[in-house]
């Protein structure tokens, strides 16, 4: 069996690092059945060959051959923390965060080069985020900050079904419906 390790919901885990979830793979291994369940080697093809496999995409990405996509990361391990260089997918598994990443080649293009995305404007993507957030707080009437978020309550969210996305749309329809059906 292929197993993959990925992420399906950063906010459930508080992690976006997939090597967070490499190193979580292995602790929920070794706490499940006993040490040694995962070694780092197994992890790294679980995160490159096996998870593209798991996909069922083995054949275009997870390694690096001729006719496969160039899909590549480049670590800087110019860090203190990746000393001595032994024993290197330990020291991915176990060291390694999304910081550490300082080029990023996707289907043959560098994305990120020296940390710095080249094909994006950074400060025009965190402004939409920005005004995504303000926006979705004055429609669902959560509240943000820094220290978490408040949710409305469940009277509030019933009070507002709605105005709210599915409920908005039904009910519109069903307004639409009872139109073309009655007159008024």
């Amino acid at each position: 069996v292929d197993v993959g390790v990925g992420i399906d919901d950063h906010y459930w885990h508080d992690s976006y690092s997939m090597f967070g979830e490499a190193r979580q793979a292995r602790l929920a291994a070794n706490l499940k059945r006993s040490a040694g369940q995962f070694d780092s080697m197994e992890l790294i093809r679980m995160l490159t060959i096996e998870g593209a496999r798991a996909l069922g995409m083995g054949d275009e990405i997870g390694s690096i051959e001729a006719g496969k996509r160039a899909d590549i990361i480049l670590l800087d391990v110019d860090k203190p923390k990746f000393t001595p260089r032994t024993n290197i997918p330990a020291q991915v598994v176990n060291n390694a965060v999304p910081a550490d990443v300082e080029t990023v080649i996707v289907d043959g293009d560098v994305v990120l080069r020296n940390g710095v995305p080249e094909t994006m404007d950074s400060d025009d993507v965190r402004q939409r985020v920005n005004q995504a957030v303000e926006r979705f707080m004055d429609e669902t009437g959560w509240e943000l900050d820094i220290g978490g978020s408040e949710p409305p309550t469940s009277i509030e969210t019933v009070r507002d079904l709605p105005k709210r996305g599915p409920a908005r749309l039904l009910t519109r329809l069903a307004m639409q419906s009872a139109r073309d059906r009655f007159s008024f």
